[in-house]
């Protein structure tokens, strides 16, 4: 189990993981049951997606509609969903390491103080993009819903045609007449892939910024070195000061290494699934703007909208967090 010290800053990435069975800490046990039933989930909705999709590939412009939510269920959140099945272990461990940082430093007042506000901004920042990721789902489910509030609000002769959440065919039924059952099957399970992704990149940011915040805690120590030496001039060699500037030093070298060891994990835990992710994404964006082309010349509809919204968000997250990785290995002051 981590360190106390460490509980609160991982509270609420705890609480997202959990219901995911992603949770590290979890028995393995109760993370088999829970990945079974999310697994089924996703498959529920996949299924779906992957016949319609299939029934697309004549019609171009039906095809380009059908793409983005179907690359997204189907590749992006499996990916990410099968990253934490096989990347278990290896975040469990970047966890121990975290969790041993802390325990070291809780004893040094200043060194943990950077420390907890380095977490205290990673915390912040992970619960601003879950409520983000959040709202925005809810905003794009709740868009399909404007035909049949407009018909509720401003009534026509006819009813208003109704509008999806994503582009599905249950073989067993016709949608139009089960619209309750798809709209929160698509929804429910929609938001939930995409919270495969987010689950994934909060991790990484909760570990890229404790890496930055003990970056910072090497910086101070190495600033009480100099200060001391200048201070002191050469007459620090005839003092005791000499022994605790050669153990502050031993330690700085040896969190220095400890700190390029956690960045390289880190690396090499995330770089496929950032590289998969981004990668699939960008092609995404292409299809995309092409899609918009298509449809400007008849009407540009919430779905294709709220589509590319969503690439560009999952672009924007991806590019921002490897960002992150990429100056935390060229900057060890950061």
């Amino acid at each position: 189990m981590y360190c106390p010290k460490m509980k609160p800053y991982v509270k609420y990435h705890k609480m997202f993981l959990y219901g995911m069975g992603h949770w590290p800490y979890q028995t393995i046990k109760t993370r088999r049951i829970v990945r079974f039933v999310s697994g089924t989930a996703l498959l529920s909705y996949c299924v779906p997606l992957g016949v319609r999709f299939y029934e697309a590939r004549n019609d171009f412009d039906d095809f380009l509609e059908c793409l983005p939510m179907a690359v997204t269920a189907i590749l992006i959140a499996w990916c990410y969903f099968l990253f934490f099945v096989i990347k278990g272990n290896h975040l469990l461990e970047l966890l121990n390491q975290m969790s041993n940082d802390f325990d070291k430093l809780q004893s040094l007042e200043a060194e943990f103080k950077i420390l907890k506000e380095s977490t205290e901004e990673g915390r912040f920042a992970a619960i601003a993009f879950i409520v983000y990721t959040i709202i925005s789902s809810i905003a794009y489910c709740g868009i399909t819903l404007l035909p049949i509030i407009l018909d509720i609000v401003a009534p026509l002769n006819e009813s208003r045609p109704l509008s999806y959440i994503s582009e599905v065919d249950y073989i067993f039924f016709e949608r139009n007449d089960h619209y309750v059952f798809s709209y929160f099957h698509s929804g429910i399970i929609g938001c939930f892939s995409v919270m495969q992704i987010v689950a994934a990149d909060v991790m990484l940011y909760l570990f890229v910024q404790h890496a930055c915040g003990m970056f910072r805690v090497l910086r101070y120590r190495l600033k009480t070195i100099t200060n001391t030496l200048d201070k002191g001039g050469d007459s620090w060699k005839d003092s005791i000061q000499e022994n605790d500037i050669y153990k502050n030093a031993v330690f700085c070298a040896k969190m220095y290494q400890n700190i390029l060891e956690f960045s390289d994990s880190i690396d090499s835990c995330f770089s496929m699934v950032l590289i998969l992710g981004i990668g699939v994404t960008i092609v995404l964006l292409s299809f995309q703007g092409t899609m918009v082309m298509v449809i400007l010349e008849v009407a540009f509809n919430e779905e294709s909208s709220g589509n590319l919204e969503f690439d560009l968000e999952l672009q924007i997250q991806g590019c921002f967090l490897a960002n992150f990785v990429f100056l935390l290995h060229g900057n060890p002051y950061f």
